[in-house]
């Protein structure tokens, strides 16, 4: 093992640490880096299990990756469940990375490309301990 500092693009990490778990999410760029910050501690997800992926579990440590490129961190999911989207709260909004639910909404429509309160979402990964820092 590495017993040296690097750096990934903006972000410093530890090499000696490194470790090379497969499993992973993928996230856009602004979202990735509201979880780096420590801004985003849950993500919702639209449950549409796709054939040859993996649905996440309790306990799982996944590596937070945009598009091919290594993974920034690597969070532990600490909790997992259901939500329609039309019960998303204002604080829900806010461990989600963002300042409202209109905010939230805004995103969603981006990533996604429509808006059913009534659609249920995998709710609640909540990574533990948000990464200030990229470490492997």
């Amino acid at each position: 093992m590495f017993q040296e500092k690097g750096v990934l693009g903006r972000y410093p990490i530890n090499l000696s640490a490194i470790s090379f778990n497969k499993a992973v999410m993928l996230f856009k760029r602004f979202l990735a880096d509201k979880i780096v910050a420590g801004q985003k501690t849950q993500t919702r997800r639209p449950i549409q299990p796709k054939r040859g992926y993996k649905v996440r579990e309790v306990g799982d440590r996944v590596g937070v990756q945009v598009g091919f490129r290594p993974p920034l961190v690597y969070v532990i999911i600490k909790r997992k469940s259901k939500q329609a989207l039309g019960e998303i709260s204002e604080e829900d909004a806010k461990k989600e990375g963002f300042a409202s639910v209109e905010e939230f909404k805004k995103a969603w429509l981006r990533l996604y490309g429509k808006w059913d309160p009534k659609h249920v979402v995998c709710v609640g990964l909540k990574f533990n301990p948000p990464f200030p820092s990229l470490m492997f």
